[in-house]
């Protein structure tokens, strides 16, 4: 199956393709996002219109309260897909770096975790929470080379969601091992019959997906 390139989020297309979200943090984390005119004040991002590249950090320079939260950003799609292969492509990640996918009325509207983890976590945890009556059959438990945490995808079972960890072989999937590496490609495809997400690291991604001609039919086992 051929795959055409419908969105690309390099360098400034990143920054408008976008919103940037302040609100409070719903997982409740030590953070406090900020509009892109203070994140900018602040200097927490920064494009290389050279490279592409794009730099979105947290304030680590200053000391806060522990009422106050860290300055941080939040950025969710402008667009909405139901389907697709995404295709990320990260050199560094900071502590309790989160990428989801979630639809409209959260957490009913369901939520899928590419990237999660928290705090010095080294192993990358990929998850997705449903609303109740969908459950992971062994069958489909097989088809991922990542340890099962739970068959129940449901989000009131103490929001753990049907989450794979990565591999043990996997020693750069998450924090400071992934940094240590150059980090890494993250692919998640969402067809009619599944959501597959792999993880490479920089000198194991597959040659396809540098050529903008991914076949992730032959990327081997996904993750989860």
């Amino acid at each position: 199956m051929a795959y055409s390139l419908v969105n690309s989020y390099a360098g400034d297309a990143l920054i408008s393709g976008f919103n940037w979200i302040d609100t409070p943090d719903p997982s409740n984390g030590f953070v406090r996002y900020q509009t892109q005119a203070n994140a900018a004040n602040h200097g927490l991002f920064a494009v290389d219109q050279e490279t592409g590249v794009v730099r979105i950090g947290v304030d680590h320079t200053n000391t806060y309260d522990v009422s106050s939260g860290r300055p941080s950003i939040r950025i969710e799609s402008k667009d909405a897909y139901n389907h697709g292969l995404f295709i990320g492509d990260f050199l560094h990640m900071p502590p309790s770096q989160c990428v989801w996918a979630y639809g409209p009325e959260w957490p009913k509207g369901g939520e899928i975790d590419i990237i999660e983890g928290a705090n010095t976590a080294h192993r990358n945890i990929i998850s997705a929470h449903t609303t109740p009556g969908c459950q992971l059959g062994d069958d489909v438990l097989s088809m991922a080379s990542g340890v099962s945490q739970s068959k129940n995808c449901e989000t009131g079972t103490q929001n753990i969601g049907c989450g794979y960890v990565a591999p043990a072989d996997d020693t750069s999937s998450y924090g400071d091992t992934f940094n240590a590496v150059r980090g890494g490609i993250y692919a998640m495809l969402w067809d009619d019959d599944f959501i597959k997400v792999w993880h490479f690291d920089r000198d194991s991604a597959p040659a396809d997906i540098a050529a903008k001609k991914p076949q992730p039919h032959g990327w081997g086992k996904p993750q989860a």
